[in-house]
């Protein structure tokens, strides 16, 4: 017999007041607390935050709360889960229960060699692109009430707004850190004795502030028309 959600209206209250009170200047920090308490809120036992980092699409967990760290089934299913989430063109919550799945979507899952018997989860749409996915998981067949799908749909909004914060922090911290480069090298250009000697120096500093193995300067031969 399925185990129905048992997460009151006061208790929403007292958790979301605890919640907002908790965030701080640090959104990183942010999402790992909005995760925890999707934990604590819905009465799961993990939940996850999975976003795509790469162009080839590849899942990373950003943010993981009794999620197990290793491979294993559970980590697999949530991974899964996040990615048909992403991928679906439905932008509300996604329910699954049962050992042989629930509803269509990643309802369809078969959760029982993973030990759980339900989940729920919910798109994460940032800067206008769903680019990721907040996931709560449960060991025994519980009913998500239309509560609950409503408390993981603002979590999710509060995850994107956290990671759209953090996106646009880096972006800054990019330029700054661009633009502190260019005013450097010009400094260096003018006070460069030996234009082969500023080159070296140059590469070494572009490397170096970009953060990549090296830097080269390639020369091509209009002749030759090669490098």
């Amino acid at each position: 017999m399925s185990e129905r959600s048992q997460v009151l209206p006061s208790e929403i209250a007292q958790a979301t007041h605890s919640l907002l009170s908790g965030l701080g200047l640090n959104p990183e920090k942010n999402i790992h607390l909005i995760v925890s308490k999707a934990a604590d809120i819905l009465k799961c036992d993990c939940a996850a935050y999975g976003s795509l980092e790469t162009a080839e699409g590849v899942l990373r967990f950003r943010a993981a709360h009794k999620l197990p760290a290793r491979p294993s089934t559970v980590r697999e299913l949530a991974r899964r889960i996040c990615s048909a989430i992403i991928s679906g063109k439905q932008a509300e919550a996604f329910l699954g229960t049962g050992a042989a799945g629930g509803e269509t979507g990643p309802g369809a899952f078969r959760l029982g060699r993973s030990g759980l018997r339900a989940f729920l989860g919910h798109p994460v749409t940032v800067d206008g692109r769903k680019s990721g996915a907040l996931v709560a998981l449960h060991g025994s067949g519980r009913e998500f009430s239309e509560t609950d799908r409503q408390v993981i749909a603002l979590l999710a909004g509060m995850v994107a707004v956290e990671d759209l914060r953090l996106q646009r922090e880096e972006a800054l911290s990019r330029r700054i850190s661009f633009e502190i480069m260019l005013k450097d090298l010009s400094t260096m250009a003018i006070d460069a004795a030996d234009a082969g000697l500023f080159t070296e120096h140059a590469l070494a500093m572009v490397g170096s502030r970009m953060k990549v193995d090296s830097a080269f300067l390639w020369s091509f031969d209009p002749v030759t028309k090669t490098l």
